[in-house]
């Protein structure tokens, strides 16, 4: 279960646009570099949903949300899991249901060497479908 961040929510009018790999609220455009993890090689924008009602949220993954493995590897063999959907109250078991990956959004990898923003190139081979609720 994530924590319900009513001290943030409440304050903005608006519905965050995605959520970190933590389920801490983010409002504005994703960018690997606003991710939780300062030292992650890899971030994912995805869409997850709720496996319980189905209500679906942006979501940010980095190697916090999947140890001793690349994203990459979990995105090929489509077994990226992020867990328990963000708190946002969407129904009454999903605190604890856990979240099904359905799309990845965006692939980022970081590569220091390279001149683009702040070292991070995307990688659009690798933002695919993963699940369509019909499995």
């Amino acid at each position: 279960m994530r924590r319900y961040y009513e001290d943030i929510i409440s304050r903005i009018k608006e519905s965050p646009t995605w959520f970190d790999e933590n389920g801490v609220p983010r409002y504005g455009e994703f960018s690997p570099d606003m991710i939780a993890s300062i030292y992650a090689p890899e971030a994912v924008l995805a869409e997850i949903a709720c496996q319980s009602c189905r209500t679906k949220f942006s979501a940010a993954f980095s190697h916090i949300n999947v140890r001793k493995k690349w994203l990459k590897d979990v995105i090929v063999d489509r077994s990226i899991h992020y867990g328990d959907p963000p708190n946002m109250w969407c129904c009454e078991f999903g605190l604890a249901s856990g979240a099904i990956t359905l799309k990845i959004l965006q692939y980022w990898k970081r590569n220091i060497d390279e001149a683009s923003k702040d070292g991070w190139t995307r990688d659009g081979s690798l933002e695919i479908e993963i699940d369509n609720f019909d499995d």
